[in-house]
């Protein structure tokens, strides 16, 4: 058994800086030699000095042992970067992995008390599969703390927060496992505490998911910027990317910001926020790979006093899983 406890990488950089002329072929032989309890063979050793050097041979090992060029990066250079860079882990550096059940139902953006109840009902009526739910995004309206025109007949925060519990406890009736994907609307909660109370903001109970009890309710939180997986598809609700949302044809700029992130041409992607109902598929590509985004409609009513006549599309999603690849099923209601 080797010591774990000792960076091989530094052993092998003292080592060539101690030993700058020495033939690079016996280099692997010669750590094994030194270093017994850390090299389980000549081989080992000159697989690290490939990793340290960067395969390049002489001119970067004489990168290494040079003085000169090596003041920052290899004098304690990570050592320091360790105590002054923050290296922890943030929500959105990795995916959500959403279980692999056979069908996972969307809703989005139910915006609390504007949602709309003939839609609701007829989801929960028309649904057959109860397993799992996923509720992507705008659980709550915020209204009192957006930035969008308040009305006379605002409603308090305090009972908004009641509504969205009712409705959450009603889903875990409905459903085997719940899910909730906090959105923009969601948010605002928390971002109304960064501005104007940032001392309480990390006290017990202040948060969204300690004012809605998801841990008593064993609904499962996923972070408002985190995006998820389900199979072979990504999942955001879209506030991730602003001003996408507006015009016709929605899928389109999302799909192309998604393909832009991932990096590659063949994504498959859905979000909602925007309140609309599309569907696009991107061109092909000259090895003949092509993307697909999906938009979909919202839980809410069609319009808000900030935006009367918005005409927004109301329904729901099934996704249905064949093998990790998701066939995705919009029902339009009204």
């Amino acid at each position: 058994m080797h010591k774990k406890d000792v960076n091989k990488s530094e052993l092998v950089r003292k080592f060539l800086i101690e030993n700058p002329n020495k033939n690079k072929k016996d280099i692997g032989r010669l750590l094994f030699e030194k270093y017994p309890e850390h090299f389980k063979d000549a081989e080992d050793g000159r697989d690290k000095v490939r990793y340290v050097t960067g395969a390049k041979g002489g001119n970067q090992q004489r990168m290494i042992t040079d003085p000169e060029k090596r003041k920052f990066f290899y004098n304690g250079f990570e050592t320091w970067a360790k105590e002054n860079f923050n290296y922890e882990e943030r929500p959105w550096d990795k995916p959500y992995k959403i279980p692999n059940f056979k069908v996972l139902n969307v809703i989005a953006d139910l915006h609390s008390i504007h949602c709309d109840i003939h839609t609701l009902k007829a989801f929960l009526k028309n649904t057959k599969d109860k397993t799992a739910l996923l509720i992507n995004g705008d659980l709550l309206d915020s209204e009192s703390l957006s930035r969008h025109l308040k009305g006379h007949n605002m409603i308090e925060y305090e009972r908004e927060l009641e509504i969205c519990y009712n409705l959450l406890k009603g889903f875990k009736e409905e459903f085997n496992e719940v899910f909730f994907h906090e959105g923009n609307h969601d948010f605002w909660l928390e971002r109304y505490l960064l501005t104007n109370a940032r001392e309480i903001f990390r006290l017990r109970g202040i948060g969204l998911k300690e004012l809605l009890k998801l841990g008593e309710l064993k609904v499962n939180h996923i972070h408002n910027l985190s995006y998820m997986t389900f199979g072979d598809l990504d999942i955001l609700h879209g506030h991730q990317f602003p001003g996408w949302g507006g015009g016709k044809f929605p899928s389109v700029n999302i799909l192309d910001r998604w393909q832009t992130f991932k990096g590659k041409y063949d994504v498959k992607v859905m979000a909602s926020h925007s309140h609309r109902n599309d569907h696009s598929i991107s061109r092909k590509s000259k090895d003949g790979k092509f993307g697909q985004a999906w938009v979909t409609p919202a839980m809410c009513r069609k319009g808000a006093q900030y935006n009367p006549y918005a005409g927004w599309d109301t329904g729901w999603v099934e996704l249905t899983n064949n093998d990790n690849v998701i066939d995705v099923k919009v029902h339009i209601h009204g």
